[in-house]
């Protein structure tokens, strides 16, 4: 037994990562923009106007490769987009078509106005939404705390409120609006919506005797951690859940780009500043 702790315990120093100094010194070579030792320092330098530093997949532990500045040149104009809804950004030199509409100065502006047939929101001015419950008529979007249904296929919970916002319980709920202890916000909408309508950005539904979402704390590190930690330390999240439960998520910390050697806990959504 002896030896096979002896040998699990080899095979996590060799397993643990060594995290490179990133700095902006001296490198020493004309024109090179990145110069890495291949022991623990990479350098990097700016390139002057006119080049760029083909940095390509920087990432740790110190796996970039000495790079020289390069010559930029000029972008060419990737394909035309076809279909895009109205408010969004078009390039009619490249033959952009926009949806029930025209590109006018780089925006596509709907050829259809509030009343117009459609079938789907897209197809409606700025400020407007398919309505299907009726035939299928273009309508203005309601109002934040206006009443909403939001129950066809088609007039969907987001497009009756608006961009961003979400018809709950009947009321159209603008983002970051409702505070921790909400509860009664309906399974059926997906969690990554649920997240933001909440002032602490984090819904859960874990231990919820219904299914449906409430907004409650947002999931934190360790304080202790923030500041950096060893390689071999785990980072330890704090979930807390629908019924007020906690539970630990663990994370793996990752190497910074500093001139240090310390690998820092991915941020999560409620740690403080530091």
């Amino acid at each position: 037994m002896k030896y096979l702790i002896l040998a699990v315990a080899f095979l996590y120093a060799a397993n643990a990562q060594t995290c490179y100094t990133y700095a902006c010194n001296s490198i020493g070579a004309a024109g090179q923009c990145v110069g890495n030792d291949a022991v623990s320092n990479v350098n990097i330098n700016m390139c002057p106007t006119g080049q760029y530093c083909p940095y390509g997949a920087i990432f740790q532990p110190g796996n970039l490769a000495n790079q020289t500045c390069m010559n930029t040149t000029t972008p060419q104009p990737g394909p035309a987009v076809n279909n895009i809804p109205p408010g969004n950004t078009c390039n009619s030199t490249r033959g952009d078509t926009c949806n029930k509409g025209q590109c006018t100065k780089s925006v596509c502006v709907s050829t259809n106005a509030i009343g117009s047939a459609c079938t789907l929101s897209v197809e409606c001015p700025v400020g407007a939404y398919c309505n299907a419950t009726v035939g299928g008529f273009c309508a203005a979007i309601v109002a934040p705390g206006g009443f909403c249904n939001g129950t066809t296929s088609t007039t969907s919970q987001w497009d009756q409120c608006g961009y961003k916002g979400y018809c709950i319980n009947s009321v159209c709920t603008l983002p970051w609006s409702l505070p921790a202890g909400v509860t009664s916000i309906p399974s059926t909408a997906p969690q990554a919506s649920v997240n933001y309508l909440c002032s602490t950005g984090y819904a859960s539904s874990v231990g919820s005797t219904n299914g449906n979402y409430s907004c409650v704390a947002a999931p934190t590190n360790l304080a202790a951690n923030l500041n950096g930690v060893t390689a071999d330390t785990q980072c330890n999240v704090t979930i807390t859940n629908a019924n007020g439960s906690t539970s630990i998520q663990t994370n793996t910390p990752i190497c910074g780009y500093n001139q240090d050697t310390k690998s820092y806990c991915p941020w999560a959504l409620g740690d403080a500043a530091v």
